[in-house]
């Protein structure tokens, strides 16, 4: 048994701290470097249903929280209320002012 297996194991059994900083680091290899949960899981010698499991619990803790940037959202209503008007099939909305010289021309 190699020491990630050993450590994803007994993560469980972990003091809270021990257990924060292991799903943390969970959450980086996922959302930080990109990494599936499948090659996670293997990584650490565990199925991918307990990587799953370890993600969920770190964005209902608070390890990892989740965010839309507003602007972001906004185009995306735009986007969806054309898509909705016209009988679109995709839109894409893009905000204006933010060339290099902040008057939409780029």
């Amino acid at each position: 048994m190699t020491v990630q297996s050993t450590l994803a194991q007994s993560a469980l059994t972990r003091t809270q701290t021990d257990k924060d900083a292991f799903l943390a680091n969970v959450a980086l290899l996922y959302y930080g470097e990109g990494l599936t949960q499948s090659d996670i899981a293997q990584r650490m010698k565990v199925s991918r249903a307990t990587i799953v499991n370890m993600l969920r619990e770190a964005r209902e803790r608070g390890i990892v929280e989740i965010r839309v940037d507003g602007r972001s959202l906004a185009a995306s209503n735009v986007a969806r209320e054309l898509r909705e008007r016209f009988g679109l099939a995709d839109v894409y909305v893009s905000r204006t002012g933010e060339g290099k010289g902040g008057d939409g021309k780029g």
